[in-house]
């Protein structure tokens, strides 16, 4: 019925620059995710596609990637994905929280649940902050 070649859909692509970065984040649901250069410029857009053609199907938060990117229409663009070092790569399931400084207060606490890990305490009467961590001495 419809006479289709096997890469009728691909899109030929430019080389790019060869690049060492770190996966920022993917979804392989949502087909994309971007990574972070290890020179410090721009994210790079990365397709589902362009990991699929390498032979992956996804990869992790953290994982050293080793990619060529080209100027793409919104940003820099992954076009080609020459190697994958899952060692880096944050664990499963592993919460990445950024850190921050902690803060010595007194307050009441408001409330707090721990099976959702956070409350909100009433510091010398100000209005509620909400806390990730709550220690009561």
């Amino acid at each position: 019925m419809f006479d289709r070649r096997p890469d009728f859909f691909r899109e030929e692509l430019p080389p790019g620059r060869q690049v060492e970065a770190k996966v920022k984040w993917f979804n392989a649901s949502k087909g994309f995710g971007f990574v972070t250069m290890a020179d410090g410029s721009q994210d790079a857009f990365l397709p589902m596609a362009i990991l699929r053609r390498a032979g992956f199907e996804d990869v992790r938060e953290g994982a050293s990637i080793t990619c060529e990117v080209s100027a793409g229409a919104k940003g820099p663009l992954v076009t080609n994905v020459l190697n994958i070092d899952s060692s880096t790569a944050v664990a499963p399931g592993a919460e990445h929280r950024p850190t921050r400084p902690a803060t010595a207060m007194e307050g009441a606490v408001k409330w707090f649940e721990a099976e959702k890990g956070y409350g909100f305490i009433s510091p010398d009467g100000k209005k509620g902050l909400e806390a990730d961590r709550i220690s009561l001495i």
